[in-house]
């Protein structure tokens, strides 16, 4: 009798089922919220246009190239503010398209799944005669167990390949952000067309990244949850989700107004170091599960030699 795989796959499609129905429920108040912020930053730029001339409406690559090429002095503070709310405004766009691909996603998935719950009811149905015997009782317990401890597996799984995503993202960022830095041994504003080009280049390069990076955080904390949710471990949750506000924040103190990005570097760094902290948890949890189902299966082994 070799119930386990059939009783995990139907189980291991039950928890699929849920947890896209859960990615539903928490999404499309995150895309009504970035909706709401996006509209927010647009009456900003709108407000502003006449402290900045005529940077408002630029994308910020080319907001940045104005301010830059156009005075040597350091930004002002209206100017600072247009710039700070053009990149966040352009992140919730772009996390706007995220989530909307991201639900069409999500149909997709839940329709390759059926029903999985009537799938369960019928096997049970099936099997029901043979369950009812007392040693079979016993056995179907240690199936059940297997097959949990499967499941969770796949969640721990999913969860660190999502995370593994992010810290390869941060990393990447970080080298951007150490090659504009590099720069940044010469005047932001008196160093020569070359270097503030090289700059901007590197900055573009570091913007780009940010977004996947928060896109891969997104992701990486939905899959905590799931952890949190569908299995017996608890993972703190750590505030992912505000990363790239903070990090524009600082970009532009550090970047625009101090001709440096020490603070940018140093928050992604630290972001770096609390993914990795998440990682190792889950690994070791992973590693956990592992013995317990090798522990579980002996048993199963042993009951089946004995009976």
């Amino acid at each position: 009798m070799n119930y386990e795989k059939e009783f995990t796959d139907v189980k291991e499609r039950i928890r699929q089922y849920e947890k896209w129905h859960a990615h539903l429920d928490r999404i499309r108040p995150n895309l009504e919220e970035q909706k709401q912020k996006a509209k927010q930053l647009k009456t900003i730029l709108q407000d502003k246009q006449q402290d900045v001339d005529r940077l408002s409406g630029l994308s910020f690559s080319s907001l940045l190239h104005a301010v830059t090429g156009r005075k040597a002095e350091k930004i002002d503070e209206a100017t600072a503010l247009v710039l700070k709310a053009q990149l966040k405004y352009e992140e919730a766009e772009e996390t706007m398209t995220d989530l909307h691909h991201e639900l069409e996603e999500i149909d997709a998935h839940l329709h390759s799944l059926g029903n999985p719950k009537a799938d369960f009811q019928r096997l049970l149905d099936l099997k029901k005669d043979v369950l009812l015997g007392e040693k079979n009782t016993a056995l179907h317990s240690l199936v059940e167990a297997a097959s949990t401890t499967t499941i969770y597996m796949n969640e721990i799984k999913e969860a660190t390949e999502v995370g593994q995503k992010a810290k390869q993202a941060l990393k990447s960022t970080i080298f951007s952000l150490n090659k504009a830095s590099d720069w940044s041994t010469f005047d932001l504003f008196g160093g020569g067309f070359l270097t503030t080009a090289m700059k901007h280049s590197h900055v573009d390069d570091a913007k780009a990244l940010i977004h996947q990076v928060q896109r891969h955080l997104r992701q990486f904390e939905e899959e905590l949850k799931d952890v949190n949710q569908f299995t017996s471990f608890q993972i703190e949750l750590t505030g992912f989700l505000t990363f790239a506000d903070y990090f524009f924040d600082g970009f532009i103190v550090d970047w625009m107004v101090h001709g440096k990005i020490k603070d940018s570097h140093e928050q992604a760094v630290t972001l770096l170091a609390e993914v990795e902290t998440t990682l190792s948890q889950l690994a070791t949890i992973e590693k956990e599960l592992h013995s317990d189902l090798e522990d579980i299966r002996k048993q199963k082994r042993a009951f089946i030699l004995n009976a």
